[in-house]
């Protein structure tokens, strides 16, 4: 997000008349602080360090700002006057909102990363048409708007559209920018919590599995209700807060074509059935989504971590969506009881409960399903049936070391950094292919873009390194 830097007047709501100058901040490094030239709290809570809820002002732009879930210290100097930091959660600019937690916002405006490469259009054109002297070589620049692409969901509209702004003063230089956004409506208005639960967070996750990158909203606005003939409710209000974006150092190269998985155009001509069907696959595979995503936001986790959290992901996802016993529930309640019937009437509490999860299939077997439902892809990953097999094994045994610390398993267990990384890559292709059969992408597309993406050479010695280890 962008850093703000304003001057202005503060106060407490519940306090109007005490107001206070001082400057407001926003990076993405150090999130909104508020420097006062004096102080908004009383005597008696000056030195306390203190929760302050909610806090208005007006910047020298004459812009209404809103500050949340303030924390403040104070510090003073003799002589002089008290001075008052401030560090706040979430920062609005362009209104004074009563309580931000419950206010409802119709339409969102968002700008994400990797947006402009996910919808591939772009309206910015060059020519060179023949010159009449070819030493003075001729170049035209046009832009047209793309046409915007409305994506209708069970839970609400999801509109790709495009600003252009021009730059440069068009007689030594020229400039233009071309932005794409989403535009999110909701017909009866929702919280910002709600707004980041049922669309940003699918949204961004859709974004990040299509480039493969984690993907951040980069600028949000909201908007109270763009129908209404109150202009203070069709303003925009613009959101800031950190999104971690920092934390992860997100390369500065753009994603080419051949990097995306997908963009737009492969989920037309009907991209609302795909969108909303993500939508339900978010909430639905909440825990898989977690683990999964939660690699990508966190690129300096540990190895290990890594490798459990796909294995784990894998695992929740075999759950969800293909089958969770053994046999039928039928046969195995026959066969708890025959058991049970021969076991000494005082342990037969104790081990019915024992033998409660019994009928689920072990990790190979999850796995192994898995592999099954994809054979285009795991023939272009292993080719070797028998490799496949050991592959699985492996993996098992990997995890059941790391997670139950079974000796037994400690030489069978891939224990290297590089091969327990090469591990999970290869589990986390598994898993992408997984998540995008959700979209309703052709098994062969989907196993022709993993191809394509620019480290799958370097699989096949992956799988090595990872059975070798």
């Amino acid at each position: 997000m962008e850093e703000i830097n304003r001057s202005g007047r503060w106060w407490i709501p519940s306090n109007p008349d005490l107001q206070v100058s001082g400057n407001l901040t926003f990076s993405e490094s150090e999130g909104t602080r508020l420097q006062l030239i004096g102080s908004l709290s009383s005597e008696a809570q000056m030195f306390a360090q203190e929760a302050v809820p909610l806090i208005h002002g007006v910047t020298a732009q004459g812009e209404r700002v809103t500050l949340t879930d303030g924390v403040s210290s104070v510090s003073l100097s003799f002589p002089g006057i008290p001075t008052q930091k401030l560090s706040a959660q979430s920062l609005f600019i362009g209104a004074h909102l009563e309580d931000p937690t419950t206010s409802k916002f119709c339409r969102i405006l968002l700008r994400c990363t990797y947006l402009l490469e996910w919808a591939n259009r772009y309206g910015i054109s060059e020519s060179f048409p023949v010159p009449r002297d070819p030493a003075k070589p001729a170049v035209e620049l046009a832009y047209k708007f793309p046409d915007e692409v409305k994506i209708a969901t069970g839970r609400g509209t999801v509109t790709v559209t495009y600003t252009l702004h021009q730059e440069g003063d068009l007689r030594s230089n020229v400039g233009l920018r071309h932005t794409t956004w989403l535009q999110l409506d909701h017909a009866t208005g929702l919280s910002v919590a709600e707004w980041e639960q049922q669309f940003l967070r699918p949204l961004t996750t859709l974004l990040t599995l299509a480039s493969g990158r984690p993907s951040f909203v980069l600028e949000q606005q909201l908007i109270v209700d763009a129908e209404s003939e109150n202009p203070d409710d069709k303003r925009a209000i613009k959101l800031f807060y950190r999104t971690g974006e920092n934390s992860v150092g997100v390369t500065s190269s753009r994603p080419v074509r051949m990097d995306m998985l997908f963009t737009l155009s492969d989920l037309e001509p009907n991209p609302s059935i795909a969108v909303d069907s993500w939508f339900r696959t978010a909430e639905m595979l909440d825990s898989v989504c977690g683990l999964f995503f939660g690699v990508y936001y966190n690129p300096r986790m540990f190895v290990e971590q890594r490798f459990l959290s796909m294995v784990s992901a894998l695992e929740s996802y075999h759950r969800r969506r293909i089958r969770n016993a053994a046999v039928s529930d039928r046969k195995h309640s026959e066969r708890i009881d025959a058991i049970i019937d021969k076991a000494p009437p005082k342990y037969r509490k104790w081990l019915r409960y024992r033998l409660r999860y019994s009928n689920e299939p072990d990790l190979r077997q999850r796995l192994k399903d898995l592999a099954d439902r994809a054979p285009l892809l795991m023939n272009q990953l292993i080719p070797d049936g028998k490799d496949v097999k050991r592959f699985l094994d492996k993996v098992a045994a990997t995890r059941n070391y790391y997670t139950h610390y079974d000796v037994s398993l400690r030489y069978r267990a891939a224990r290297a950094g590089d091969s327990l990384y090469w591990g999970s890559e290869i589990l986390g292709i598994l898993l992408t292919d997984c998540l995008l059969s959700e979209l309703a992408i052709p098994p062969e597309t989907r196993a022709q873009r993993i191809r394509e993406r620019p480290n799958h050479p370097m699989i096949a010695k992956g799988v090595r390194r990872f059975l070798e280890a």
